[in-house]
C-alpha cells in the first residue's frame, strides 16, 4: 500500500493558521509490514504532536512545520529501518458505485442513493422501509460508501426485477433517474443533531442540489459529474475542501462558496465567494458554470476546469 500522511480537513476561521489539508504520499508498505509502519506514524506524532493547542494537535501541523522528510526521517528511526518510497500510483478516478453492477462471480451488487446519508422515510420516499423489506427477504451483504450512498452485494440475477419493484413501491429512485450531481453531492448532519454547526447542511442541500440542476440544465451541463459537499460549519466533516463545489458554512444560512477541488479529492479548493446566501448559491455559480460550458478542455472536470482558470478570472465571468 502506498501510504498517505497529514491530511485533515478542520479548521478554525479564527486561527488563520488553521487549514485543511490533503494527505502526501510518504512510503509504500507490504500488508506485513502496514501495521508496523501505522504503529511508527502514531508514535511519531504522540512524542512530536502539539499537545498545547488542540487547535493545531493534527499531525498536517507537525508535517507543516517539520516537512515530509524529517518527518519520514523520524517514522523510520521509529520504524526500525529505511523505508522506500511510494509507488508512483495516482487516483485518476471516482466512481460512485450506485446502479446495477456485476461482481464477477456471477453475482450482481447495486448501489442505492442515501441522500446526504439520512436513511428514513419521508413522504412517499420511504427508504427505511424499504431496506427493512429487502433485507428481510433477501439477506445479503451491504457496504456503505464514502459518498454517503449503500451496497447490496451478492444478489442472485433472478432477483434482479423483484429488488427493482420493491424499490419502486417505496418511492426510491434507481441510479438513471438521479443527475450525476445529485448522486455525488453529500452533506454534514449540522442542525438539529451537531452542537457545533453554524447553520443547515443535510436538511438544506436537497433544496440547493435542485436549484443547482435547473442551472446545470440550463447550461447543457446536466450530463456532467459535478461533486458538491456541504458542511454546516468549517470542521469539514463532509469533506467541502475538496470537491469541485465546496459550500461551507458561515453564518445563519449562508455559506463560503470554494472552487477547484476535483471529485478524486486530491486538491484543495479556493474561496471563490464568501457569505452566500443559501437561496443565491446557484446564482453565484451560474456564471462560472457558463464559463466552464464554453471555454473548457475536452475532458476537463468543473474543478480542473475552476483550478486552471483561477479565482480572478472566474470571478470576472
Amino acid at each position: 500500500y502506498n501510504v498517505l500522511v497529514g491530511g485533515g480537513q478542520g479548521m478554525t476561521p479564527a486561527k488563520k493558521d488553521t487549514f485543511p489539508a490533503v494527505g502526501q504520499k510518504m512510503t509504500f508498505a507490504t500488508p506485513e509490514q502496514t501495521v508496523a509502519v501505522c504503529e511508527a506514524i502514531v508514535k511519531v506524532q504522540r512524542d512530536f504532536g502539539n499537545r498545547s493547542d488542540r487547535k493545531f494537535a493534527r499531525m498536517k501541523y507537525l508535517i507543516a512545520n517539520w516537512g515530509l522528510d524529517k518527518f519520514k526521517a523520524k517514522v523510520e528511526e521509529y520504524f526500525g529501518s529505511p523505508l522506500p518510497e511510494p509507488h508512483p500510483a495516482d487516483i485518476t478516478g471516482v466512481d460512485d458505485h450506485m446502479g446495477w453492477h456485476e461482481q464477477g462471480d456471477g453475482k450482481l451488487f447495486l448501489g442505492i442513493n442515501v441522500e446526504n446519508g439520512r436513511i428514513q422515510d419521508i413522504g412517499e420516499l420511504r427508504l427505511k422501509t424499504a431496506i427493512r423489506v429487502l433485507l428481510a427477504k433477501y439477506p445479503v451483504d451491504t457496504r456503505l460508501t464514502a459518498l454517503q450512498g449503500m451496497i447490496l452485494c451478492d444478489i442472485d440475477p433472478a432477483d434482479k426485477d423483484d429488488i427493482e419493484e420493491i424499490l419502486k413501491e417505496h418511492g426510491i429512485p434507481l441510479a438513471e433517474d438521479l443527475t450525476l450531481a445529485r448522486r455525488y453531492s453529500i452533506a454534514c448532519p449540522a442542525f438539529p443533531t451537531c452542537g457545533l454547526a453554524i447553520t443547515e447542511s443535510e436538511r438544506a442541500l436537497p433544496e440547493v442540489m435542485t436549484d443547482i440542476e435547473a442551472t446545470l440544465e440550463k447550461h447543457g451541463l446536466i450530463d456532467e459529474v459535478v461533486t458538491v459537499h456541504m458542511t454546516g460549519c468549517p470542521n469539514g466533516c463532509a469533506r467541502p475542501y475538496t470537491p469541485d463545489v465546496g459550500l461551507v458554512g458561515k453564518a445563519r444560512g449562508k455559506y463560503t462558496v470554494y472552487l477547484g477541488g476535483n471529485p478524486e479529492g486530491t486538491r484543495i479548493g479556493f474561496i471563490f465567494q464568501d457569505m452566500v446566501p443559501q437561496e443565491e448559491i446557484a446564482a453565484v455559480l451560474s456564471p462560472v458554470l457558463a464559463q466552464y460550458a464554453s471555454d473548457r478542455h475536452e475532458g476537463e472536470s468543473f474543478g480542473d476546469f475552476c483550478h486552471r482558470q483561477g479565482k480572478d478570472a472566474l470571478a470576472t465571468a
